[in-house]
């Protein structure tokens, strides 16, 4: 007996919604990117690369639905704005410690494999996953995290006791306009988006 499978969209639905509900993941670079790279993240809007001082954020050359904000201690790309081109944002941190040290935390179950080809020397398998990336020492008695906050990218400063938070220093490039929104939070246009689109 043959026969075709024809898929229930309300099934595909529901799978494709709760796709969209898994958690933001770090990926631990085993060399399935450049060797700068700590950690990286990939939505299907953009995807985040982790070196030891700076983070660049590369939207995909489709369409994406990213507004990105920099609030005073957090930012969060957000569906707003349609992003017909790629872009790149590059966040580097100003004179940060060499002594900085750059870990995943709260590892996740799930791993990621990377079959590249047909040697098997380009192989990844098992590259941990993390809900949270931890740069320890970034500034003195300052640390910087890395999460999700449901799909969400946010960054927060750890400002110890005394410890100084006018050294945070962030160089922003890539940004072809940026504005201040209703809401106070910095926005920034990236690539060849009609609206804004950053962090």
């Amino acid at each position: 007996m043959t026969g075709t499978y024809q898929a229930d969209p309300k099934a595909q639905a529901k799978i494709l919604d709760n796709y969209g509900k898994l958690p933001l993941s770090f990926e631990a670079n085993h060399g399935q990117t450049d060797g700068k790279v700590k950690f990286l993240s990939r939505t299907s809007g953009y995807t985040l690369f982790l070196t030891s001082d700076e983070a660049v954020l590369s939207l995909s050359g489709k369409r994406t639905d990213t507004k990105a904000k920099i609030a005073s201690a957090a930012h969060t790309p957000q569906s707003q704005a349609a992003t017909k081109a790629g872009g790149v944002l590059r966040m580097k941190l100003k004179n940060v410690s060499p002594a900085a040290m750059v870990s995943g935390t709260d590892e996740l179950a799930g791993t990621s494999n990377y079959f590249i080809g047909n040697d098997p020397a380009k192989r990844r398998t098992s590259v941990p996953t993390y809900a949270k990336v931890k740069y320890e020492g970034i500034y003195s008695g300052i640390d910087l995290v890395y999460y999700g906050n449901q799909r969400q990218l946010e960054y927060d400063f750890i400002v110890a006791p005394g410890a100084d938070p006018s050294r945070i220093a962030i160089n922003v490039h890539g940004a072809k306009g940026i504005h201040r929104d209703e809401h106070g939070d910095l926005v920034l246009k990236i690539g060849n988006s009609n609206g804004p689109a950053g962090w």
